[in-house]
C-alpha cells in the first residue's frame, strides 16, 4: 500500500494528489484555490462526487489537500523535492467557506467513522490496532487538529455583518430585488453613486423619510423589479458597505443563498457619501415613526429596528475610509489567534493599520455589541482632533491588529475594564484603577424608576438587562412585575420567541398573587400573557379583576371584549381535524425512519433523542400530551396516556382513530397504559414499589363504581413530605397493573393512607382478580368505555331568563367532567381543548313547538334526527356526541367538536330547514355568549352574530334606498364609511330590491364588504374566515356587473384588492391592477398593489424552496449548511448560548438528566452551544395556528446550566426520560419514573 506516515501527503496516494496538481493545475494558476483544486480531484476519481460514495482513496485524499492548504498557511510557500522548481511558481492560496466546509465534512465524517456499504470506514479501520482496537493516537491527533482548524478556518470566513443581515436589514423583498440588482451588474467593484442612479434612490436628495419616486429597475433577463421603501434599501446598502470595508468585498450567495450563486463584489463610496449615510441612518434611528415603512409596521417593531440600524451606523462611522494601503497586506495576514473564541471586533487608528505604527496604547471597555470585543488600539500619539475624524480609524478583527503589531497578544484576555501603555523600553504596563468613561444612566436612580424610563423609550432590553442581572432571590416582587412587563412588550405575536417571553412573563409574575391580589397593573400583566398566549378564557379573569380595580379603563374594556369574543365561538388557524389530518399524513412518511432508529437502539442509548422527535412532533397536535413508545415484538408500538382525564381520552381515541392503514400495517396505536403482570415502578431516586409492596381497601359506591385506598409502608417517609407525589405513583402503578381505561372506568376515588384500615385488606397485584369477581370485564377499549351514558335528573330553574341549561328536567351524558365544569363555571377542561384546537358545546333549540298534542315522542324524534346528522361519516369527522338533556323551555345536544366551524355550518344548514324558531351554540363555558344559528322571523337580536354580512338593516333610524332617495342614501353610506361602520353599509345595501340594483349599488357594496374584511369595523380587524367570506363576496358582486365595469379604474381597483388579500389569489389580482394602472396613471396605489403582490408571490416560492424534510440518520446533519445557521442576538446570547461543552461537562449533565444525549445533538452543541436560529420559521404551503405560511422554532437548548435555556437551565422542565424494558415489551418513557420488573 506504499509509504506509511501520520501525513496523508507522506503516503503513496498522497503523492499522487501532488503529481496531479503539479501537472495539470499549478502550472496555470499560480494562485491556488481549494475549491477548484477539489472539484479537479472529483474528475480525477480522487474524491467522490458527493458523501455518500466512501472509499479510502477519497478520504486520503481530503486530508491531503487539507495538509496542502496548512503548509501555505503556516510557511508561506509549498516545498516538496520534485525534479522541477514547479512549486516554486505558487504566489498565493485562496479557500472559500465553501471548499472548507465540503473538507470539514469529509474529515467529520471519518472521526465519526460514517461506514461505507461494507459497514466500516477503511481509512480508520487501517490505523486501528488489531489487539486493542485503538487507532493509533499520533494520527488521530493530527486528525483532530486538521478538523479544528478548518473549523476555525470556516468560521473566520463567515459574514461579519451575520449579525445584522435577514432580520430588519436585509430581511425583505427589497433585500432580495437588491441583492439581484447587484448581481445583474456582472461588474467586481459598483460605486454607490451608481447603484443610486439606476434605481432612482438619487432622486431622494439623501431624504428617505417617504419614497417619493417610483424605484425599480429592469433585470437583463427582462424581469421589472421594484423597491417599496427608500430607507429599506438604503439600511441593506449600509450593511453591504460595512461589510465591504471590513471584509474587503461581499459575496452575495452570503446575502441571498436560495436564488444567488457564489460571486464576490465590492460597493465603494466617497468620504461624502459616507457622511451622507451617517446622516441618513441617524435621522431614521432618531425618528423612525415618521418613515413610511411604518405603514408596514408596528410601533415596537420599526423602534427596535431603529436599534439595529444605530449599532450598525455606528460601525459604518468607525469603519468608514477604510479603502487604505494597509500596512500589511490582506494576502499575508496570517492566523495568530486560532483559539480565540467570542467576539473578535476591535477599533485601531489609521497610524497603525496604514503608517505601521506600534500600538502605544491600548483599553478595553464594555463591547458595544455582539460584534466587539470591546478592545481599542491607537499609537498613542493620536491628537483629539485626529481622533474625532471617524476616517482615520476602523472596524478590524483582532486577529488582523495581531498581525500588525504581536506583542498585544499576551493582553487580549485581560477583562474589560483594563487599559495599557508602553514604558519607555517598550514594555506593556497595565495602568492601574482605569476606568471608561461612565454609563449614561444616573447610579443614583432608583432601579424602578430607571426601568420606567427605560419603558418610556421603548428599552425593553435594558430593563431585561438590568433586572436579570439582579439574582432572583434579591428582586422584589414590584422588580419581578417589571421585568414581566418587559417581556411581555418585547414579546412580538409574529416571532418565535413571543409565547417563550410571555411564559417567563407569567413565571415571574404567578408567585406574587397574593401580594398583587388588587393590584391593576399584576391583573392586567398576567391577562395579558395569558391573552397572547391564545388563552382567553384564563386571561378574562384578570382582565375582569383589573377593571374592578380600574373602572372604566378602555384598554381593559377592549381585552375584556376581545376575550369574550374568542371564548364565545373560538377561532383556530388549524382546527382539531386539520392538525389530526396533518400529522398522520406527515407521520406516514417518517415512520420508517423512526423505526429504523428504534431497532438500531440495541443498548437503548437513543431512547430520549427518540421521545424527544415524537413529542415535538405530536406536539402540533396536542399542546400537552403523555405517551410511550415500544416494540412487542412483532410490531412497533405508540401509546397515548389520558392520564385519567375523560375529555382528553375523547381527543385521542379521534386522533387514534384516523391512524392511516400504511401505519397500522408497522404500528399498533393504542390509548391507555396496558395492564401488565409483575410491573413495579422505580423513580430516578431510588424509591421502588411493586404491587405486593401496596394494600388495598375496596369500597363499593356504585354500581360499578368504587373507592381505593391505599397504604404503602415502603413510602411511608416520602408520604409525609410529598403526598402529593406518593398519590402519582400509586395512581400509575394502579394504571400498570388494571390497564389505564378500567382504572378511569371503575375507580372513582383513590385515598392514600397514612396507616393500615384495621378491616381485611388484599394486594394491589390482586386487584384485577377482585374485579373480575365482581362481575366486571377488563376492557382495555376506550371506546367501549365512552359509549357508556350515565342519566341524571335536575331541579330545573323556572326562570324562563336564566342561564342556558338550568331549565334542565333530565339527561344523559358519557363525559360528565364537562357538564360539572359548566354547572360550576370551572372552566380548565375547555382551556384544555381550545389549546388543542377542539370545542365543547351544545346546540339549544325551543321545545313548545315540539311538544303540542304528541307530548314528548316529537322531541325525541327532532333530537335523534339532529343527531343522526353527525353520526354520519361526514358528521362524525367534525364532531363527536356526548349526550343531551331536556328542559322546560329547551332541547340540547351536547358535543365536542374537532372541527367547530364546519360543524356549525352542518348545524345551521340543518335548523333552517325545520319548523324550528330558533336555534343557537352555546359553549361548555357559563359566562360566554350564544352563537345564532337560526334566527326568529321577527328579527330579534342575537349575542355573537356569526353571518351578519347576509343580514338587512331593520327597526333602525337610517334613510333606506328608493330611487327618489338615491343620493341622500349613499350619502348616509360616505357618513358611515367615514365612521369605519361598514357592517352597517353592507346590511343597508342588502336591504334593497334585487330588481333596483345596479352598478352603482354593487360596487358600493363590493367596497364596503373588502373594507370590512381589511380594515374591519371600527379598525379593529377581522377575522380570517369572515374576511374570506367577505372577499368571495365582494367578487362575486363585483363579477355580476363586468360588462359595465372593466374598463373603468375603480371596477379594476376592487377586483384587484379582492384577490390581493384573498390568500393565495395575488397572481390573479396583478391583471386587474395593470389595467387598473393604465386607466389611472396617476393613481399611485395600482403599482404599489402589483409590488405587493409580487413580493408576496416571491415570498411564498422562497417558502416552498426552503423546505426540508428531517430524515434521521447516522452522520449529524448531512448535507445541511450550518454556517449562517445561528442568530447570535442579545437575547440569544443572554438566555441559550454557552461555551462549548467539555466532555466532563456533557458527562455530568447526562448523569443529572439520567439518559446519554443524542450524538448529533452533541455534535451541534460542540459547535455552537445553544442558541436561536437565524431562519426561526418552517415554511407550510397552508395557514397554521401560528401564521399564514409557517410554522416557528423558538430556540435550541444547550448542554449547561448557566443559561437559562439550557438542559439543566432554571426554565427547563424537571421531567426526566427514562428507557426501561420487559420480556413483552421495550418502551422509551417520557416521565420521571421508569418501571422495571
Amino acid at each position: 500500500m506504499g509509504a506509511w506516515g501520520i501525513k496523508a501527503l507522506e503516503r503513496d496516494e498522497g503523492l499522487d494528489v501532488l503529481d496531479i496538481l503539479k501537472n495539470e493545475y499549478v502550472p496555470e494558476h499560480p494562485v491556488m484555490d481549494l475549491g477548484e483544486m477539489i472539484e479537479l480531484m472529483k474528475e480525477e476519481v480522487m474524491l467522490g462526487s458527493d458523501f455518500s460514495q466512501i472509499d479510502f482513496l477519497f478520504d486520503n485524499t481530503a486530508m491531503a489537500l487539507a495538509e496542502l492548504y496548512f503548509q501555505w498557511k503556516d510557511n508561506g510557500k509549498l516545498d516538496y523535492d520534485h525534479e522541477e522548481a514547479i512549486w516554486d511558481k505558487v504566489t498565493g492560496f485562496t479557500a472559500s467557506k465553501e471548499a472548507l466546509a465540503f473538507l470539514l465534512r469529509q474529515l467529520t465524517d471519518i472521526k465519526n467513522e460514517v461506514p461505507d456499504e461494507d459497514g466500516i470506514r477503511e481509512i480508520m479501520d487501517l490505523w486501528k490496532n488489531e489487539d486493542s482496537g485503538e487507532i493509533a493516537p499520533a494520527w488521530l491527533e493530527h486528525l483532530n487538529q486538521l478538523i479544528d482548524r478548518l473549523d476555525s478556518e470556516q468560521e473566520a470566513r463567515q459574514m461579519y455583518i451575520k449579525k445584522y443581515w435577514g432580520n430588519f436589514i436585509g430581511g425583505s423583498d427589497d433585500s432580495l430585488n437588491l441583492v439581484a440588482f447587484l448581481e445583474d451588474q456582472k461588474k467586481e467593484e459598483i460605486p454607490l453613486s451608481e447603484i443610486f442612479a439606476k434605481i432612482g434612490l438619487d432622486k431622494q436628495n439623501w431624504d428617505f423619510r417617504q419614497t417619493v419616486e417610483y424605484l425599480e429597475f429592469t433585470h437583463s433577463d427582462g424581469v421589472e423589479m421594484d423597491f417599496h421603501f427608500a430607507i429599506d434599501v438604503v439600511t441593506d446598502l449600509a450593511a453591504i458597505l460595512l461589510e465591504c470595508s471590513v471584509s474587503g468585498s461581499v459575496n452575495l450567495q452570503d446575502l441571498d443563498e436560495y436564488n444567488t450563486p457564489i460571486r464576490r463584489i465590492r460597493i465603494t463610496a466617497t468620504p461624502e457619501e459616507h457622511e451622507a449615510m451617517d446622516k441618513a441612518l441617524a435621522d431614521f434611528a432618531q425618528s423612525p415613526l415618521t418613515y413610511d415603512l411604518h405603514e408596514m409596521m408596528d410601533d415596537e417593531e420599526i423602534q427596535e429596528m431603529a436599534h439595529h440600524v444605530e449599532a450598525l451606523r455606528k460601525e459604518l462611522y468607525e469603519a468608514a475610509g477604510r479603502n487604505r494601503d494597509y500596512h500589511v497586506k490582506a494576502e499575508d495576514v496570517k492566523s495568530l489567534l486560532p483559539d480565540w473564541k467570542g467576539a473578535d471586533g476591535c477599533i485601531a487608528t489609521n497610524r497603525i493599520t496604514v503608517e505601521g505604527r506600534k500600538v502605544g496604547y491600548c483599553y478595553r471597555e464594555i463591547p458595544d455589541g455582539n460584534w466587539d470585543s470591546g478592545w481599542r488600539f491607537t499609537a498613542g500619539d493620536e491628537s483629539d482632533e485626529y481622533m474625532d475624524d471617524p476616517n482615520n480609524a476602523g472596524i478590524y478583527k483582532l486577529n488582523t491588529i495581531c498581525n500588525d503589531d504581536p506583542d498585544i497578544i499576551s493582553l487580549l484576555n485581560t477583562p474589560a475594564p483594563c487599559a495599557f501603555e508602553r514604558d519607555e523600553n517598550g514594555v506593556f504596563q497595565q495602568i492601574k484603577d482605569w476606568k471608561p468613561d461612565e454609563d449614561e444612566e444616573d447610579p443614583d436612580m432608583d432601579i424602578l424608576k430607571q426601568c420606567q424610563k427605560w419603558h418610556e423609550e421603548s428599552k425593553q432590553h435594558k430593563i431585561i438587562d438590568a433586572l436579570e442581572a439582579i439574582p432572583a432571590e434579591e428582586r422584589t416582587p414590584e422588580m419581578d412585575s417589571e421585568l414581566a412587563r418587559a417581556y411581555n412588550n418585547l414579546a412580538d405575536p409574529h416571532k418565535p420567541t413571543c409565547k417563550e417571553m410571555l411564559k417567563k412573563a407569567l413565571a415571574l409574575l404567578k408567585p406574587h398573587e397574593e401580594y398583587f391580589e388588587d393590584d391593576y397593573y399584576w391583573n392586567f400583566r398576567m391577562g395579558y400573557s395569558y391573552f397572547y398566549l391564545d388563552q382567553e378564557g384564563r386571561a378574562l379573569r384578570y382582565f375582569e379583576k383589573a377593571l374592578e380595580v380600574r373602572p372604566g379603563d378602555d384598554d381593559t374594556k377592549e381585552f375584556i371584549d376581545r376575550c369574550k369574543q374568542g371564548i364565545s365561538l373560538p377561532q383556530f388557524w388549524e382546527c382539531f381535524r386539520e392538525r389530526t389530518e396533518n400529522w398522520w399524513e406527515t407521520f406516514a412518511e417518517m415512520e420508517a425512519e423512526l423505526r429504523q432508529m428504534m431497532d438500531e437502539d440495541k443498548d437503548h442509548t437513543r431512547g430520549a433523542e427518540l421521545v424527544a422527535q415524537m413529542e415535538d412532533t405530536l406536539n402540533l397536535v396536542f399542546d400537552e400530551i403523555s405517551f410511550e413508545l415500544g416494540f412487542n415484538g412483532e410490531k412497533h408500538e405508540l401509546i397515548l396516556t389520558p392520564e385519567g382525564n375523560k375529555v382528553k381520552l375523547f381527543e385521542l381515541v379521534y386522533f387514534q382513530k384516523h391512524a392511516p392503514k400504511e401505519v397500522l400495517e408497522h404500528w399498533n396505536i393504542l390509548v391507555g397504559r396496558q395492564p401488565s403482570q409483575n410491573i413495579g415502578l422505580r423513580t430516578d431516586d431510588s424509591w421502588d414499589i411493586s404491587g405486593e409492596d401496596v394494600q388495598i381497601w375496596l369500597e363499593e359506591q356504585g354500581e360499578n363504581s368504587f373507592n381505593i385506598s391505599a397504604y404503602c409502608e415502603k413510602l411511608l417517609p416520602m408520604l409525609r413530605e410529598a403526598e402529593g407525589r406518593v398519590w402519582w405513583m400509586l395512581t400509575t402503578l394502579t394504571d400498570q397493573i388494571l390497564g389505564e381505561i378500567p382504572h378511569m372506568r371503575y375507580i372513582d376515588s383513590f385515598d392514600v393512607l397514612e396507616e393500615p384500615k384495621a378491616e381485611p385488606s388484599f394486594l394491589l397485584s390482586q386487584l384485577p382478580d377482585k374485579l373480575r369477581e365482581q362481575g366486571l370485564e377488563l376492557s382495555t377499549d376506550p371506546e367501549a368505555y365512552l359509549e357508556s351514558y350515565l342519566g341524571y335528573e335536575m331541579k330545573p330553574n323556572e326562570d324562563p331568563n336564566a342561564d342556558w341549561r338550568l331549565d334542565v328536567m333530565a339527561g344523559s351524558t358519557c363525559c360528565v367532567p364537562l357538564i360539572n365544569g359548566y354547572l360550576n363555571a370551572d372552566n380548565d377542561f375547555m382551556d384544555d381543548l381550545h389549546a388543542d384546537g377542539a370545542v365543547a358545546g351544545f346546540f339549544c333549540y325551543p321545545l313548545d313547538t315540539l311538544r303540542e298534542e304528541e307530548g314528548s315522542e316529537k322531541i325525541f324524534d327532532f333530537r335523534d334526527k339532529l343527531e343522526e346528522l353527525f353520526t354520519t361519516v361526514d358528521g362524525s369527522e367534525m364532531l363527536a356526541l356526548i349526550g343531551g338533556a331536556t328542559g322546560l323551555y329547551c332541547g340540547y345536544v351536547d358535543f365536542i367538536a374537532w372541527d367547530i366551524r364546519e360543524a356549525l355550518n352542518m348545524a345551521k344548514e340543518f335548523f333552517e330547514g325545520t319548523d324550528i324558531p330558533w336555534a343557537i351554540f352555546h359553549t361548555f363555558r357559563r359566562e360566554a355568549g350564544s352563537v345564532p344559528l337560526k334566527q326568529q322571523d321577527d328579527g330579534t337580536e342575537t349575542e355573537n352574530q356569526d353571518d351578519e354580512l347576509d343580514e338587512t338593516l331593520t327597526g333602525m333610524d337610517y334613510i333606506p334606498y328608493t330611487q327618489q332617495d338615491a343620493e341622500a342614501f349613499f350619502a348616509q353610506l360616505e357618513q358611515w364609511n367615514d365612521e369605519d361602520e361598514y357592517t352597517r353599509c353592507i346590511q343597508a345595501l342588502n336591504a334593497i330590491p334585487e330588481d333596483w340594483r345596479n352598478y352603482r349599488t354593487a360596487y358600493a357594496l363590493a367596497r364596503a364588504l373588502e373594507n370590512y374584511a381589511i380594515i374591519g369595523d371600527h379598525d379593529e380587524g377581522t377575522l380570517k374566515f369572515k374576511r374570506d367570506k367577505a372577499l368571495q363576496r365582494a367578487i362575486e358582486v363585483l363579477e355580476s356587473v363586468r360588462e359595465e365595469g372593466q374598463d373603468k379604474a375603480e371596477w379594476n381597483m376592487r377586483m384587484a384588492y379582492g384577490y390581493q388579500y384573498l390568500y393565495g389569489q395575488e397572481e390573479k389580482a396583478i391583471p386587474y391592477a395593470q389595467r387598473w394602472a393604465e386607466l389611472d396613471p396617476e393613481d399611485e396605489n395600482a403599482p404599489a398593489v402589483i409590488r405587493e403582490c409580487k413580493a408576496e408571490i416571491r415570498k411564498r416560492q422562497r417558502s416552498r424552496k426552503k423546505k426540508a424534510k428531517f430524515v434521521p440518520g447516522d452522520t449529524p446533519f448531512e448535507g445541511f449548511d450550518l454556517t449562517n445557521f445561528w442568530d447570535d442576538n442579545w437575547y440569544a446570547l443572554k438566555e441559550y448560548v454557552s461555551d462549548p461543552p467539555s466532555d466532563e461537562l456533557i458527562a455530568s449533565v447526562e448523569e443529572e438528566l439520567g439518559y446519554k444525549l443524542p450524538a448529533a445533538y452533541i455534535w451541534l452543541m460542540k459547535q455552537h452551544n445553544g442558541g436561536i436560529p437565524v431562519n426561526t420559521c418552517y415554511p407550510c404551503d397552508e395557514p397554521t395556528c401560528w401564521s399564514d405560511d409557517h410554522v416557528a422554532i423558538t430556540g435550541i437548548f444547550g448542554i449547561g446550566r448557566e443559561k437559562s435555556c439550557s438542559l439543566c437551565g432554571e426554565i427547563v422542565a424537571s421531567a426526566i426520560l427514562h428507557s426501561f424494558a420487559s420480556d413483552d415489551m421495550e418502551r422509551n418513557c417520557a416521565s420521571s419514573a421508569c418501571l422495571v420488573r
